[in-house]
């Protein structure tokens, strides 16, 4: 299994909304996030990495095959509901880059790949000298989560080894989980490391 890494600027962002699209479906679908998508709406979630002059996507590939991928975007060219917790807390937007996703299909989790994602989006941030942190965030569910698969394993490990810590800052946004008739809100948790 050889695994390649590509940096896709907006251009080739806008040429796979379809794959990553679907890619998000299936990935998020899964337990913590247990989102029941559409490609509506995951299509026009996607628009933003078009639209932003600094975005960019890793996108991991087994051949021609996308398997996995890994957003960034510097936060001041994020959307509002994004920059909201910032702002809130009259942070400086443009010292903060911030990392979307970073999905890979089950089968090719646990060989480094994560681990691969956040370097090269850390590297992608400090080409940018006015970026002095990194943050992302990730949704808050319950340990014993009925849904929770046996084998989940967290990634808070990995984002500990690394250096990002828990912050106190929260994002709410609302989906639709898996088995639900309508959206609800959820809590989301902010992790953050200093590059420079």
């Amino acid at each position: 299994m050889t695994i390649k890494i590509e940096r896709w600027d907006s251009r080739r962002i806008a040429r796979n909304i379809g794959p990553l699209a679907e890619m998000r479906i299936t990935v998020f679908r899964e337990y913590p996030y247990l989102y029941d998508g559409d490609m509506d709406y995951e299509s026009q979630y996607l628009e933003r990495y078009i639209r932003a002059k600094d975005a960019c996507v890793f996108a991991a590939l087994d051949g021609d095959r996308l398997i996995g991928a890994s957003s960034c975007i510097p936060l001041a060219q994020e959307d509002e509901e994004i920059q909201a917790p910032f702002t809130k807390m009259e942070e400086d937007l443009e010292a903060y880059f911030y990392f979307g996703e970073s999905i890979l299909l089950a089968p090719y989790r646990g060989q480094g790949l994560g681990k691969q994602f956040f370097h090269l989006r850390e590297a992608e941030a400090s080409s940018h000298l006015m970026i002095k942190k990194t943050t992302f965030c990730s949704v808050i569910r319950p340990e014993k989560h009925p849904l929770r698969a046996e084998n989940y394993r967290s990634p808070r490990q990995l984002w500990k080894s690394m250096g990002y810590q828990v912050m106190d800052r929260m994002l709410q946004l609302n989906w639709k989980d898996v088995g639900e008739n309508k959206e609800t809100t959820k809590r989301l948790q902010f992790y953050e490391k200093t590059i420079r």
